[in-house]
């Protein structure tokens, strides 16, 4: 018969979650009893009353603490400003920005200076001597932007006496005066007039059609394409008056056509006494005439001898405020 098992032992409960020892003279607190709050600590107020009591017991005089930390005395002593976002700029101070001004004049006028010198001295040595400024030649038709007066070589292949009138500023009433002055012949004689302004150059013969005609910017294109830009003007002088006329050349054969069609019939129209140092009166119809082989065009004016003619003679053509004056010009161009 097997041995019989032991007794088992029942388990002691150990107690659980006891606040306080059991052991060591503490006894466990009663279940139920509220906890008494530890005692308030001691706290002393200085007052005026207790340092002086304090120095009178020998103890040192108190110091007074500052009221500001050392940061905000730090941020007092530096001014500020506030930026649009709210935060803090520093200003910056005069010294600082004297320097940045100091800074900015010193570069700027060593960057003068460099560059002066660079071009004095450094720009000279990559550049030849006989580089010369470059002419731009207008193209055929154009005139140029700035124009030299021309330098005057009479159409008269006959020698005639000459004499000079210079304008400053050329307009009708300039030119009826300065013709007058040396309008001064008494006998049959043809004189030439050249035109100049004060450079010595003669005027330009649109210039000067459009100082004693009412022309529109297409009639003075056309004379530039079709008349050389000099001009030989003249008096003819008859029994104590005075008769200008005006020869202009032809640029090409076919200029001829293009002023007979386009410019002369408009100068019919136009008032023909820019063409007299005195009033010439009223002129009759233009008629068709003839000058020698020439033809001709021409208006018969109340005052004797004037009769204004116009038309193409060879490579010429001519205004003239006399029929006689014509003749003696052509006579003078050896037509």
């Amino acid at each position: 018969m097997p041995p019989s098992p032991p007794p088992i032992r029942p388990r002691e409960l150990e107690p659980e979650n006891l606040p306080f020892p059991t052991g060591g003279g503490f006894s466990a607190p009663i279940s139920g009893t509220p906890v008494p709050p530890p005692p308030a600590p001691e706290i002393s107020m200085r007052t005026m009353e207790s340092d002086i009591r304090s120095v009178k017991g020998g103890a040192p005089v108190p110091v007074a603490e500052s009221v500001l930390p050392s940061e905000l005395r730090d941020v007092l002593e530096q001014p500020e400003t506030i930026d649009q976002m709210g935060g803090a700029v520093e200003v910056p101070s005069s010294k600082k920005l004297f320097k940045v001004i100091l800074i900015m004049v010193l570069v700027l006028v060593l960057g003068g200076g460099l560059g002066f010198a660079g071009y004095k001295y450094v720009y000279p040595l990559f550049v030849s001597d006989d580089e010369q400024p470059a002419v731009v030649t207008p193209k055929d038709g154009e005139q140029p932007l700035i124009q030299a007066r021309v330098t005057h070589k009479t159409y008269f292949a006959k020698l005639v006496s000459k004499i000079t009138v210079n304008f400053r500023d050329l307009s009708l009433v300039n030119l009826t005066q300065a013709l007058n002055q040396v309008a001064s012949e008494t006998d049959r004689f043809l004189k030439e007039v050249e035109i100049f302004n004060p450079t010595g150059g003669q005027i330009y013969a649109k210039d000067f059609l459009a100082n004693i005609l009412p022309l529109t910017d297409g009639d003075k294109t056309l004379l530039s394409e079709n008349l050389d830009p000099d001009f030989t003007a003249y008096l003819y002088y008859d029994k104590g008056s005075a008769w200008p006329g005006y020869v202009f050349k032809l640029k090409t054969s076919g200029s001829a056509t293009a002023l007979q069609q386009s410019f002369l019939p408009v100068v019919e129209l136009m008032d023909l006494s820019v063409f007299y140092l005195n009033a010439p009166g009223t002129f009759q119809q233009f008629k068709d005439g003839k000058v020698d082989a020439f033809s001709t065009r021409y208006a018969v004016a109340s005052q004797p001898g004037a009769a204004f003619n116009h038309g193409i003679f060879g490579e010429y053509l001519i205004f003239s405020a006399s029929y006689e004056g014509l003749k003696e010009a052509l006579a003078a161009l050896g037509l």
